[in-house]
């Protein structure tokens, strides 16, 4: 035959030892996989490049690096690389966690609970019984104190306290801000458009 031309060097080391099987096949030093003399320079060649593609080994094993998983938060906050190795990922993920149950609040009455317990003490307080526990002086509309909620002085909306540090400065540049619902004493019997 003719002669034979080495093959161009391959990035990095492949993980397999070279073998040749009991019928003249060869392994591929990337993926494990036996070929004919013949082609196994060429699937060398391409083997050895392959980024993502590559099958997995004669053993089931993966025969490259895992693929990088897409942080979305780190891109959307730049802080840092948006891909990053599975390893990597599963530990910010973990470090998320943890930061996050130490600024979690401590947990606050549920609101159908703060409206009976103050249901409660109007009763308790239209009847003249103040032995068991002082009336409260129930508020009508608006946020309450122990609601937990802020009120969005452009908007008048109520949001959680971590939503409204997200609304309020966005809120406070809205140029074309919906007009208000009509009141009730307001011009509700003139019609529009209708001269007398």
């Amino acid at each position: 035959g003719g002669g034979s031309v080495p093959p161009p060097p391959l990035p990095g080391d492949g993980q397999f030892a070279a073998e040749v099987a009991e019928d003249g096949r060869m392994s591929c030093q990337f993926c494990g996989r036996f070929f004919n003399p013949d082609r196994i320079d060429k699937h060398q060649q391409i083997c050895g490049h392959l980024k993502n593609a590559r099958p997995k080994g004669v053993d089931g094993k993966p025969t490259q690096t895992g693929r990088k998983v897409f942080d979305a938060e780190a891109q959307r906050l730049g802080t840092g690389p948006c891909f990053v190795s599975p390893e990597k990922y599963e530990q910010k993920q973990q470090q998320r966690q943890i930061q996050a149950q130490s600024t979690r609040r401590p947990p606050t009455k549920a609101k159908w609970r703060r409206e009976h317990e103050d249901f409660i003490a109007a009763c308790r307080a239209g009847r003249g019984d103040e032995t068991l526990r002082p009336p409260a002086s129930p508020q009508r509309g608006g946020s309450r104190a122990d609601d937990g909620k802020v009120s969005c002085p452009h908007c008048s909306r109520l949001f959680e306290p971590n939503a409204a540090d997200r609304h309020i400065p966005i809120c406070a540049n809205v140029v074309n801000r919906a007009k208000p619902p009509p009141t009730a004493g307001g011009s509700s019997g003139q019609r529009r458009g209708v001269s007398p």
